[in-house]
């Protein structure tokens, strides 16, 4: 009898313990949101005000814009790669501008008060080049491993967002190694001394050099002081960077550099696509992505990865990658869980109404 009264006992107070789960659940607030679009500030087709409006229109309470942070890819020949280059520069953030940015985001907060409207941006932490350009062999590649940064607010926090073509962000301290960068002065200073060679070593009762200056040696010191010129420039700034665009591929570690930053200035990051691949030539340069399924399970910190439309080959197919990394979660190998989003990955094909009926995340807050 005692056994009995103890066994219902538990079972009331397990029954007691799940109505209590199912209120506080109840109290929570849906909040579908639109996530991954991108505006007329890099590549989209409508302004932040049309976004927020048309997100308005489909039910949406929360609408994450994530505009392109830098869209600017850099090709120099070496040895002066800093000089001899082609640079080709689409709209970006940076090129709107990150502060004006952000007050845009502000201004649609403060028009939509009954909404969530928060900062981000869709970021490609590194790129590589393979080939050469003069046999039509050069191909950028991982240029579309895309990562979306969500919640940062500072102007200062993306000013150094570590990826490539942004120096500012992936320049290390001088050190006092760096002094070797100098060696351009060297050669610039042994071609002064060349201008000042002469043809003979006549000398004057009073030691005052007669001879006329030699033609040839002040050509090879015109030579070396243009060539010590440039190297000086080339060089410049005389500090290192962590990577460059001319590396070959440098696996996981830009990418965790990458996730590291944003984690330590109180943001989040997602893959974008990751089983996307993308593979095309525009004129003589190719460009390659391979599906990168396999950074979720090498990459530790991020918040998550966005799976629709592609994402079930690999990731989220029981028994895939999203069962294995959120496996290690359980195992303590991770510190956190890895979350899916419906990411639209919206630029300007079709119609933004489409996709956010076809695609929408919900958030469960105890208030917007």
């Amino acid at each position: 009898m005692r056994s009995d009264f103890f066994k219902i006992l538990g079972l009331v107070l397990l029954l007691l313990n799940f109505s209590c789960n199912i209120g506080k659940a109840q109290e929570l607030i849906q909040s579908p949101a639109a996530i991954h679009i991108s505006s007329t500030v890099s590549d989209g087709r409508y302004s932040i005000p049309e976004i927020v409006e048309i997100a308005r229109l489909n039910g949406m309470k929360v609408v994450i814009i994530t505009d392109r942070d830098l869209m600017r890819w850099e090709y120099g020949l070496w040895p002066l790669r800093n000089i001899i280059k082609k640079t080709v520069e689409s709209n970006s953030v940076f090129k709107y501008g990150i502060k004006r940015y952000l007050n845009a985001i502000r201004k649609a907060q403060e028009k939509n008060p009954d909404m969530v409207i928060i900062p981000a941006v869709e970021s490609a932490p590194f790129y590589y080049w393979e080939g050469s350009p003069f046999d039509r062999s050069l191909k950028i590649c991982n240029w579309h491993k895309h990562m979306l940064v969500i919640g940062l607010d500072e102007v200062q926090d993306y000013r150094y967002l570590p990826v490539i073509g942004n120096r500012r962000g992936l320049r290390l301290f001088f050190r006092l190694r760096d002094i070797y960068r100098l060696w351009p002065i060297l050669i610039f200073l042994a071609g002064i001394l060349c201008l000042r060679k002469r043809k003979f070593r006549y000398r004057d009762l009073k030691g005052h050099s007669l001879g006329p200056y030699s033609r040839p040696w002040q050509i090879f010191g015109g030579v070396l002081i243009v060539v010590g010129f440039l190297f000086f420039l080339n060089n410049y700034p005389l500090c290192e960077f962590k990577f460059n665009q001319y590396q070959g591929d440098l696996g996981i570690m830009p990418y965790q550099n990458f996730i590291d930053y944003v984690h330590q200035r109180g943001g989040v990051t997602f893959w974008a696509h990751p089983e996307a691949e993308y593979i095309q030539k525009r004129g003589r340069i190719s460009i390659e992505t391979k599906e990168h399924t396999g950074n979720l399970l090498e990459a530790a910190g991020y918040t998550g990865f966005a799976i629709f439309y592609e994402g079930y080959k690999k990731v989220g197919r029981p028994g895939g990658i999203w069962d294995d990394v959120l496996l290690q979660y359980c195992q303590g190998k991770r510190k956190s869980p890895i979350w899916a989003i419906a990411g639209l990955s919206y630029d300007q094909t079709g119609e933004l109404s489409n996709r956010i009926k076809a695609l929408r995340t919900v958030f469960l807050v105890p208030e917007l």
